[in-house]
Order: C-alpha cells, then sequence, then structure tokens
C-alpha cells in the first residue's frame, strides 16, 4: 500500500480539494492524524475533534474479453429435475418407490393399477451453475485488464439469471478463495473487497460453494494495452 502525508492549511468553511490518480482501479483511504485550530489573530492554537477516515473507491472500467466467449446454455434452466429438498410441487414425475421414501408421496390410484407401489417425485427448474476463475497479480495495468473482464461477464451472466462462484488465488500464498454471487450488489462487494485486500484471509471466510455441478467455467486472463509510439 502506497503511503502520502500531507499538510493542509485551510480557513473558514472552504473545502480542502486535491487530485488522485485513478489511472489504475484502487482504493484511497483518507486519514485524518491530527486538526489543530486557532483563534482570529492566530494567538492561541488548540487541538479539534478528528473527522473519521474516508475511503475512495477506483472500480475498474468494464472490458470484454477477446474473443468473447460463449454465455452458458438457458435452454438448460427449462429441463426439471428432482427438488433437492423434497416437500411439494405442481410439476413432478412418477417412479417406483425407495426405501425411506414418505408415505405421503406414494400415487394410491397409479399404485394399485401396476401393483407397485408409486410415489410422486417433485420437480423442479434445473438451476444453471458457472464459475470465473483469475490471479492475482501485482502487476497494476494486468489487474485492471483481469477486474474489468471480472466486471464485464460476471455482469453478463447475473443479466441472464446465472449465478456463479468466482474462484481467485494469489502468487504470494498459492491459496485460493472464492465467492457466490447472485445479484449486482454481490458483485460490488466483492470488487470493494478485492481492491482492498486480495489475500485477506477473510476472503476465505466468506467463501461459498456451489451444491451443483458446473456447466460452464471462464479463466480470465489479463490483456495488454497495445501502446501506440
Amino acid at each position: 500500500m502506497k503511503k502520502e502525508a500531507r499538510v493542509v492549511r485551510a480557513s473558514g468553511k472552504d473545502p480542502v480539494l486535491w487530485a488522485v490518480d485513478t489511472t489504475h482501479c484502487g482504493i484511497f483511504q483518507c486519514t485524518v492524524e491530527s486538526v489543530w485550530g486557532c483563534d482570529l489573530l492566530g494567538l492561541f492554537r488548540f487541538r479539534m475533534k478528528r473527522p473519521l477516515p474516508v475511503t475512495l473507491a477506483v472500480l475498474p472500467q468494464p472490458e470484454c474479453p477477446k474473443p468473447v466467449p460463449q454465455m452458458p446454455d438457458l435452454a438448460l434452466s427449462r429441463s426439471m429435475v428432482p427438488k433437492r429438498d423434497g416437500g411439494s410441487a405442481e410439476d413432478y414425475e412418477l417412479r417406483e418407490y425407495r426405501p425411506g421414501d414418505p408415505m405421503r408421496m406414494v400415487h394410491w390410484k397409479r399404485s394399485a393399477q401396476t401393483g407397485d407401489l408409486i410415489v410422486r417425485e417433485p420437480l423442479e427448474p434445473r438451476s444453471i451453475y458457472a464459475s470465473l476463475s483469475f490471479s492475482i497479480s501485482p502487476d497494476a495495468e494486468e489487474m485492471d485488464s483481469v477486474l474489468g473482464q471480472l466486471y464485464w461477464l460476471s455482469r453478463r451472466l447475473l443479466r441472464l439469471g446465472v449465478r456463479h462462484l468466482i474462484v481467485w488465488s494469489c502468487a504470494g500464498d498459492g491459496k485460493k478463495y472464492a465467492a457466490q454471487l447472485e445479484l449486482g450488489e454481490d458483485l460490488e462487494q466483492l470488487l470493494l473487497l478485492l481492491l482492498h485486500a486480495p489475500a485477506d484471509e477473510t476472503c476465505a471466510k466468506r467463501a461459498q460453494t456451489f451444491t451443483g455441478q458446473v456447466d460452464w467455467h471462464y479463466e480470465i486472463r489479463p490483456r495488454r494495452k497495445e501502446r501506440t509510439e
């Protein structure tokens, strides 16, 4: 983390402004170490209460991967699969009884016709699972590209209604971290988390995993911008 100290002099209620470098995505945190005031004549000096720290996030610019990957097949979501938590559902299929099936699932009319116990298997639409993976790089330009592509791809998946898993690794410790995204707010929180501390142990505590099979995966690689002479 780069640190910079400044001595600022201000009078009255005039705001104190200075420019920050937003060439690369990242986090700026402004902390006031001490505040002093003085009387109108400048004879007496007294300490004042410090304001709370202020954080400024420079988010990555969405970057379309090249070539653009083919998105998950949404036709998969129109298929029906057995409901994981059981219960009841409007859609169901008939199958033979298995030990452990609750008796309330028995289809008595069909059982009487076949002579075997037949049960209703509740069904639900199949969920599509996707994942994106990348590696944390110490190079600022590479991270701009990686996070920019992550931003673009994740927003595209969320618009399609596809919840997905983000998996990243850190070059320093080789550990892998993960986070599951279902809403746009999840993406914004993840970006802030990555910008604050990409290798922090708290990332692992927030990790979530899918309970289903991953249908689509894409590995994000940094793209270097072409330099013009």
